[in-house]
């Protein structure tokens, strides 16, 4: 509701941005739809299209790889590898969804032999990393665990 009504008020959308959202929002976000309600409709379009344990680690990718990739790549991140993304933020993020990915795995006893679990591991880190270095005309925070959730299923089936 409140993305909407941005639309058809530009004073409502000043005070949203500068007064409510400010300490959150992306400047970019002032005129384009906010990260977060591409956050919702990706939940939703996950929780229609896979099972549980795909939308959880989508979802948790997204929580940790992007903040972590975003920290690092911002205060380390000088050597950058495609358009505003470094090498730094990239790595971390891999390093994070990685991690999630185990330990995720690992918590949900999902019944996944070690090496498959490994390999599992690597192909979402890899495909989380990818989507976050590459995406531009989307919001991360739509194709990050979307992709994720997409690799996960593949692996469950």
């Amino acid at each position: 509701v409140l993305e909407v009504s941005r639309i058809f008020s530009s004073r409502w959308n000043t005070f949203l941005v500068e007064q409510v959202f400010g300490w959150v929002s992306r400047p970019s976000e002032r005129y384009r739809i906010n990260g977060s309600t591409c956050y919702a409709a990706a939940l939703l379009l996950l929780v229609a299209l896979f099972p549980k344990p795909a939308v959880e680690l989508g979802t948790l990718v997204l929580a940790f790889g992007d903040p972590v990739a975003s920290g690092f790549g911002k205060r380390l991140g000088q050597r950058k590898l495609w358009r505003e993304k470094s090498v730094i933020g990239t790595s971390a993020f891999f390093v994070m969804a990685f991690l999630t990915a185990m330990g995720f795995i690992w918590l949900s006893s999902l019944g996944l032999t070690w090496t498959t679990t490994l390999a599992m591991a690597a192909s979402v880190a890899v495909a989380g990393a990818l989507t976050e270095l590459f995406t531009e005309r989307l919001d991360d925070n739509f194709t990050i665990p979307v992709v994720v959730a997409g690799v996960t299923y593949a692996w469950l089936g």
